[in-house]
């Protein structure tokens, strides 16, 4: 109930559907387990939908309710229409800064890697396939845009394995122009830190502070920095190891 409430009325993810009732009987839903966890949505969702919950991330954890004009002015410059700025905080701004510090290690260690512009100007975001490779979808964001891509086909079918990397592609060349005027400039936006926000070096699979045997598992060392909001790091050794 509260991821759904989440989606749908924090993020305006209008698309899912509560309960629908079909001409044969049969009861859909999206507050569901697969629905929730996997995405695995009756009718899916929209790339504008999704793209603008993204603006969570980078916006302080609040939600920009996407605009496709801000105002219409006549030749005398009177507003005829206007289309003013909407938002609202959906989640805290360290939880925001936590989530872009997790996105961007998509870009630096992940299936989003190949994107240059994160040499750049900072970037984050996440890729993402729907079963059998019917769809590609690359959101990603910077300190100045959100932008969003999806592959596919109308009528869902599976696509060739050459278009992998089409949507990081796609979303690499358009907002590497959008952002031309920003590279090089030593004032360039980076993502938002904060004082309430701590590093902490800890055990994969414990959830626990590492210790020094956390290194020597047969897999290899089972270190990794996480970021938390001051009060809620881990406290206790690893036992695991």
């Amino acid at each position: 109930d509260y991821s759904f409430d989440f989606l749908k009325n924090k993020l305006h993810v209008d698309s899912l559907i509560e309960s629908k009732t079909l001409s044969n009987g049969t009861v859909i839903s999206d507050k569901d387990y697969a629905a929730l966890g996997l995405g695995q949505f009756n009718y899916g969702v929209s790339l504008l939908e999704i793209t603008a919950a993204y603006s969570i991330f980078v916006n302080k954890g609040i939600y920009s309710k996407p605009r496709s004009y801000y105002k219409v002015t006549d030749s005398q410059g009177n507003i005829v229409l206007e289309n003013k700025y909407q938002g609202e905080v959906v989640i805290s701004e360290e939880n925001a800064i936590i989530m872009t510090k997790m996105l961007q290690n998509v870009l630096s260690n992940g299936t989003a890697k190949s994107i240059t512009l994160q040499k750049d100007i900072n970037c984050a975001g996440k890729t993402g396939t729907t079963q059998d490779n019917c769809d590609r979808w690359y959101i990603g964001y910077t300190p100045y845009y959100v932008g969003g891509v999806w592959y596919g086909y109308e009528y869902p079918k599976p696509l060739n394995a050459s278009t992998n990397k089409i949507c990081i592609e796609t979303w690499d060349k358009i907002m590497t122009k959008l952002h031309k005027k920003y590279i090089s400039n030593e004032s360039a936006r980076t993502f938002d830190v904060s004082e309430n926000i701590v590093a902490v070096e800890y055990c994969k699979d414990s959830g626990a502070i590492s210790c020094e045997a956390c290194e020597q598992d047969p897999r290899g060392d089972r270190k990794e920095i996480g970021y938390f909001v001051k009060g809620t790091e881990p406290r206790r050794k690893c036992k695991t190891h």
